[in-house]
Parts: structure tokens; C-alpha cells; sequence
């Protein structure tokens, strides 16, 4: 099973449409039991039985926390994603952090942070999602 964490930040056509601030980033908003406010939870290809969801136990930090959890049985090239994005503009030539609390649980199970800039005259400016580092210790 493998599942993947990703966050975007997005400079494209719909920046109409995309909030200007990334927001719910310490997962504290929204009910717990369902997929973290401001988040959208997806996976490729679909799985029954995979979630995203805030929980209010066994956070690293704060009282609350996002767990993304893979079907029992899944596809063996599944993932999951819990995303965002943001409409970049006001981040132009600036630099940018973005680190998160990760822990993994099971075998053979995963984890990787993804970062992408969208150009908006399409493709993208810049792209990082741990493919040579993935995160795969409860540690």
C-alpha cells in the first residue's frame, strides 16, 4: 500500500476560482471524522475502503491531525492524496516552506510531501514530490 501526502500551490488559468492563502494547515478546523475543511481527499485508481479524515488522537502536534488510510486490499500502484491549492501570484520570487509532522504505519507503506508551482501559461515552474525520499518510518 501506498499512500501520499500532496499539497500544490497553483499559478494557473483558474486563479479566479482558487483561494489567495493556503488555509486549515494545522488541520484544527472542520469535524473530526470527516476530510480536513479546506482539503480534498482523492486517489488513483479508486479503492474502497480508503479515507482521509481529521482525528483528535495521536497528533504530533495540536489537538488535531489528518490520517490518510489505504484500503485494506488495494490496487498495487494505488495512492491517495489529500490536496489544496492556492492561487500563487502573491508568492512570486519568494521563497517558500513547506514541512509537515509525518508518521507512517504498516508495511510496505509509504509517505511523500509534494510541492507544485504552476505556470499559468501551462506546465509548471517548479515540482517535488520525495519520489527519491519518501518518508517510510513510524520515526
Amino acid at each position: 500500500m501506498r499512500t501520499l501526502l500532496y499539497a500544490s500551490l497553483f499559478a494557473g488559468s483558474l486563479l479566479a476560482q482558487l483561494p489567495t492563502a493556503p488555509v486549515n494547515l494545522d488541520f484544527e478546523s472542520g469535524e473530526t471524522g470527516k476530510v480536513p475543511a479546506g482539503w480534498t481527499f482523492g486517489g488513483s485508481p479508486a479503492a474502497a475502503g480508503a479515507a482521509a479524515s481529521t482525528v483528535d488522537a495521536g497528533c504530533y502536534e495540536g489537538a488535531r491531525c489528518a490520517v490518510l488510510k489505504g484500503a485494506d486490499d488495494p490496487p498495487s500502484n494505488w495512492f491517495g492524496t489529500l490536496t489544496q491549492g492556492v492561487d500563487a501570484s502573491a508568492y512570486r520570487i519568494r521563497r517558500i516552506r513547506f514541512r509537515a509532522a509525518v508518521r507512517v504505519e504498516g508495511a510496505g507503506t509509504n509517505a511523500q510531501l509534494w510541492l507544485r508551482v504552476d505556470r499559468r501559461t501551462g506546465g509548471y515552474s517548479f515540482f517535488d514530490n520525495m519520489s527519491a525520499r519518501p518518508i517510510t518510518s513510524a520515526a
